[in-house]
């Protein structure tokens, strides 16, 4: 029955228009894209360019903010389409909380239909990940979208490696 209850299955592979349709309009105010993207990426702060539409650009992607309920949700777009999607539920005073197994299970039923969808509870490659206020997120990526982000994490490595190499040259 709780199943029937939760409204919010975003699924990877819809456009923009199909996420607004599903849980109402993007969040457009700064203040609280700004916090949304503190509690469900931890990426979110002033340097970075927030557009008119809610859109949030980091690293040439883009990242919208809704909310539905008590569920925050962040989609991320690739070929303007959704291939990654975190989740979180607020609770008194907005706070983030738990997600029961129910709803996780849910959020991730409802991603079935993508063969090379991969799902992390609590975090980034199944390490436990939880917010700075102690509530825990799902992510939903594609396998191609995880992929992608190793390669990213293996770039800045390398490119760490060399620059601490250049800089011991000097001693």
């Amino acid at each position: 029955m709780l199943l029937s209850e939760i409204k919010c299955y975003a699924r990877i592979g819809e456009t923009l228009e199909q996420c607004e349709k599903r849980y109402g309009k993007i969040i457009t105010d700064k203040n609280k894209i700004f916090i949304y993207g503190l509690f469900l990426s931890g990426f979110i702060t002033n340097d970075k360019e927030i557009g008119n539409d809610g859109g949030v650009k980091i690293n040439g992607e883009t990242y919208y903010f809704f909310r539905l309920d008590q569920y925050g949700i962040c989609v991320k777009l690739f070929e303007e389409k959704v291939d990654a999607i975190r989740f979180i539920k607020f609770g008194e005073w907005d706070l983030p909380v738990e997600l029961s197994k129910v709803e996780m299970d849910a959020f991730i039923h409802a991603n079935e239909h993508v063969k090379e969808c991969v799902n992390y509870v609590n975090g980034m490659g199944g390490k436990k990940y939880l917010n700075e206020a102690g509530g825990n997120i799902l992510v939903i990526t594609t396998k191609e979208y995880n992929n992608k982000i190793e390669k990213q994490k293996e770039l800045l490595k390398k490119e760490e490696d060399e620059k601490q190499k250049n800089v011991l040259k000097k001693f």
